[in-house]
């Protein structure tokens, strides 16, 4: 059965179906050794690895190797903020490492040379705006670099081997009871009634979990404000016009999400950074040494990009504001 043909047929456990995945992009990339990572949410509010496999030479490997303990955020990728050329894409160690900066910038010397490295190719896969994981192939000095032949082949399947890892990282989900869904919140009624909820929310829970909520609902209008988590998640009472009403909201994602921001180019999202919190173009321009209407020029892009039409808006977006209800408007910069 061709390569390609067996990405169409996973075994139904999460872990073995991982490591036919990586023997396939083996087999495929020619490579020595192929690695998958994915991450969960620390209660640190961090990223972690989780999950990991390795096959081929690579799995000899000592840490971080072995299980890439620690070594993700100093890789070249940002799961929430990566280069806008890098999700779904196969990118080879020096394409990479163009656009890598900080500890990055001497991840050969540190990581891969040691260990006779000479190439990485690798593709960080997303599930529209969700980090599903990295999937990585290298090569060691007596294979060589990857040639253009395989990187070809790679892109050529790159289809399917992103439905085989989103499909796995749904069969995990399956097993591990994990939240992964959008939506997070949701109003109660004071009788336990589910009154709206963000969209994905509801489908996160089973019939057993949202009548927990529910009781768990009654019993804090009741008074017991010390009843316990069902899920992780918080519960604040919204005293307003009409009757009392509960807002659940259940915990974060278990993987980075891509931010708003990610399809900026470096130099945009800083001056947007700057933009959202007050500064003028001309303060701007100052600062990072640019003409003002190069400036000017970065902040119509930016809002072309984000979708949105005034400091206000885009503060909103890059989250440095809370979001309020407000008209789009044509605006101008100073």
């Amino acid at each position: 059965m061709h390569a390609r043909q067996r990405l169409e047929n996973l075994p139904d456990d999460p872990m073995a179906a991982r490591r036919h995945l990586c023997e396939t992009v083996r087999e495929l990339s020619e490579s020595d050794g192929v690695s998958w990572h994915c991450l969960q949410e620390t209660p640190s509010r961090e990223w972690a690895c989780c999950d990991s496999l390795a096959v081929g030479s690579i799995a000899s490997l000592p840490p971080p190797w072995s299980n890439m303990d620690g070594f993700l955020g100093a890789a070249t990728w940002d799961p929430e903020l990566p280069d806008p050329r890098a999700p779904n894409r196969w990118m080879t160690l020096r394409q990479a490492l163009r656009t890598a900066r900080g500890p990055a910038s001497d991840l050969v010397g540190r990581h891969y040379a040691p260990h006779g490295i000479v190439d990485v190719l690798r593709v960080v896969i997303y599930d529209d705006q969700r980090f599903v994981g990295y999937l990585g192939a290298v090569r060691f000095a007596d294979a060589g670099r990857f040639g253009r032949s395989v990187v070809a082949r790679l892109k050529a399947s790159l289809r399917a081997i992103l439905s085989a890892a989103i499909a796995i990282d749904g069969l995990a989900s399956r097993d591990r009871g994990a939240d992964v869904s959008v939506g997070r919140q949701l109003l109660f009624r004071a009788d336990g009634t589910l009154d709206m909820a963000s969209p994905g929310a509801a489908d996160r829970l089973s019939a057993d979990q949202r009548a927990a909520l529910a009781r768990r609902v009654r019993a804090f209008d009741r008074g017991n404000v010390d009843t316990q988590p069902i899920l992780g998640e918080s519960l604040v009472r919204l005293v307003g016009n009409e009757a009392s009403r509960y807002l659940v909201s259940l915990p974060r994602r278990v993987s980075p999400c891509l931010r708003p921001e990610w399809r900026l180019q470096r130099r945009q999202r800083e001056i947007a950074e700057y933009i959202a919190a007050g500064a003028t173009a001309r303060e701007v321009a100052e600062h990072l040494g640019l003409s003002h209407h190069t400036v000017r020029d970065h902040i119509k892009a930016i809002y072309r990009v984000l979708g949105v039409a005034s400091r206000l808006e885009l503060a909103e977006t890059l989250g440095e504001l809370p979001r309020i209800d407000r008209p789009l408007r044509a605006t101008g910069w100073s």
